[in-house]
């Protein structure tokens, strides 16, 4: 699953290139002087993913943020084990976790600074949780939703894993 920040862009996804939202229009190549309003020819755009540890070994990225050990998982809650990350109950479990919007400011701060770097290109973040359906996803959002408030950075957003099966967990107390 994707998103993109502009809603125009997400009306018009036969816009995107067959590749996926990550590439360019297929529109733009013939002339990078051709603007399609995208973020396609941002040098230095935000690829942020979100994954669950218990899928998989994270994807390549210029920063992971493991998020297992540290804060309150919504998955204890039989009543919010089932949603995700787009669900408003999920949304505030999360982000009412002591902790998080601090952690949410951090992941922000770094997008800009590697951005701000000599060397531009993509930056790609990871952002893992248990089974990558409740905390990365909320926090990949919430990162999106910061970063594109400032229309010059253009961010993609994927979660990975969110619809793979619920992980089993051992005890309530698993990680």
């Amino acid at each position: 699953m994707t998103d993109l920040c502009s809603a125009a862009a997400a009306r018009d996804l036969l816009s995107w290139c067959e590749a996926g939202v990550l590439e360019w229009h297929a529109r733009c190549r013939p002339s990078a002087r051709l603007r399609c309003g995208c973020w396609c020819h941002d040098p230095a755009p935000v690829e942020l993913t979100s994954f669950g540890f218990g899928h998989g070994q994270p994807p390549a990225a210029h920063l992971v943020v493991d998020v297992r050990d540290h804060f309150t998982d919504p998955h204890v809650s039989p009543r919010l084990r089932r949603l995700d990350g787009y669900d408003q109950a999920v949304v505030s479990a999360v982000m009412s976790t002591a902790g998080i919007p601090d952690l949410i400011d951090s992941i922000v701060a770094a997008a800009s600074a590697f951005r701000r770097g000599p060397r531009p290109g993509p930056v790609r973040i990871a952002i893992g949780c248990a089974g990558g359906r409740h905390r990365s996803v909320v926090i990949a959002l919430q990162v999106r939703d910061r970063l594109c408030a400032d229309s010059s950075t253009g961010v993609g957003v994927r979660h990975r894993d969110i619809d793979r099966p619920v992980i089993t967990r051992r005890s309530a107390g698993a990680r």
